[in-house]
């Protein structure tokens, strides 16, 4: 009875395009109403004939699928829901198909012999998905609320994606994944388990991109697992996404890694309100915090730039604040060297210029400044003493502290 249900069909089909009617893009097989599942096999990969292949050897029975005859390029499952029987579960055999798309509403689905496909899961609702123990290209679920998705055991080579889909429990046992996943606008908020990354089968490091998606129920060791939180997303995503993780890593365990996630996550914050300045200090000056040993650099960097200043503004320095001992040597110099000789000129130069790193010292590593000294006149100049004498405080407050804190 099966075979001339089939054999009807075929002839139906042949008719139908031998009448001249409108190309499809796909060629159907339905088995009967109560099967609630179709096949769709796509007719590029038959180079366009204008005849329906013979599927006499394929074999499609109860709830069990199984397509290994021909190279097929695409086949499409589309499983329908019944509402006296419910949703159906369904075994998918698939040895040379390059592409496997899922699509419907199912109960259950079993994925054997899929060596070396892409399955692409899009707009399925399903309780469980099986693809455990094979090893294949692609795995892309789109769209789909599933409350289990078991890759147990599975090598995924080169891409794993999931966008806008409701994940209940994602199995990760032994599996092998790509060094890159993607995921997208992902819900395993409600996840009856979590999704537990520390105990997969590759040696390579693991770089979980994230956007919009909740990880309060991943567990993961933040040395070999490490997450980028998309910038293109919302402020409230990315902050929600950064104090999950945060919130997962023991700072006093993984230092470095909470460090780095928590300096992404003060940068976001300091430029989302409006401080870039702020923002600009705080990571070149420290890093955030988590680089401390970086103000000794920072002082460094900023006390040569107060001596160039002071260099082509000195003139005017002394006649605003020049300190005693700073005065007499001046003083004495002009005296040494008074003789317009080259050697007496070039010495001249020399000692003045050490005497003004000695003032810029003074001024930047000083604890004490000298108000009364203070000559009211060129008012840019005194801002420029004040200024550098401020930052010079700072600047010895962050090297106590680094040194204190060891």
């Amino acid at each position: 009875m099966i075979i001339r249900y089939t054999l009807l069909l075929s002839f139906i089909g042949f008719f139908c395009f031998a009448q001249g009617q409108k190309k499809r893009s796909h060629y159907e097989f339905s088995k009967r109403d109560s099967l609630r599942v179709k096949l769709f096999i796509d007719e590029d990969s038959y180079n366009h004939q204008r005849t329906l292949p013979d599927l006499s050897d394929t074999t499609i029975f109860g709830r069990d699928i199984h397509i290994g005859v021909y190279d097929i390029t695409k086949v499409v499952i589309y499983g329908l829901y019944d509402f006296s029987y419910g949703r159906i579960d369904i075994t998918l055999r698939a040895n040379n198909v390059d592409t496997l798309l899922v699509k419907g509403f199912l109960k259950k689905i079993n994925f054997y012999q899929v060596d070396y496909s892409t399955i692409l899961i899009e707009d399925l609702e399903c309780k469980i998905i099986n693809i455990p123990d094979y090893s294949y290209k692609n795995l892309d679920v789109k769209g789909s609320q599933l409350n289990v998705l078991n890759l147990n055991n599975s090598v995924i080579q080169k891409g794993f994606n999931i966008s806008h889909c409701t994940i209940d429990t994602l199995m990760l046992e032994n599996t092998s994944l790509p060094k890159e996943i993607y995921l997208n606008d992902v819900n395993f908020k409600n996840g009856r388990s979590s999704i537990d990354f520390t105990h997969l089968s590759q040696d390579e490091d693991l770089i979980i991109h994230l956007k919009n998606t909740y990880t309060g129920d991943f567990i993961f060791n933040p040395r070999s697992v490490h997450f980028v939180v998309d910038t293109d997303q919302n402020y409230d995503s990315k902050i929600a996404s950064y104090k999950a993780i945060l919130k997962k890593i023991d700072r006093t365990i993984y230092p470095d890694e909470f460090g780095l996630y928590d300096a992404q996550y003060q940068e976001i914050k300091l430029l989302h309100n409006g401080h870039p300045i702020i923002n600009w200090i705080e990571k070149k000056w420290w890093g955030y915090g988590y680089d401390n040993a970086r103000v000794f650099g920072s002082s460094i960097f900023l006390f040569f730039i107060f001596i160039c200043l002071n260099f082509l503004s000195f003139e005017f320095l002394r006649k605003v604040y020049c300190p005693e001992k700073i005065a007499i040597f001046l003083r004495n110099n002009n005296l040494k060297y008074h003789h317009k000789t080259f050697l007496n000129k070039s010495k001249y130069r020399i000692a003045k210029g050490l005497a003004i790193i000695l003032y810029s010292s003074y001024i930047f590593w000083g604890l004490k400044l000298d108000i009364e000294k203070i000559n009211l006149k060129y008012w840019f100049v005194i801002l420029l003493i004040f200024f550098e004498y401020i930052v010079g405080l700072i600047s010895l407050g962050y090297i106590a502290h680094y040194i204190l804190a060891k």
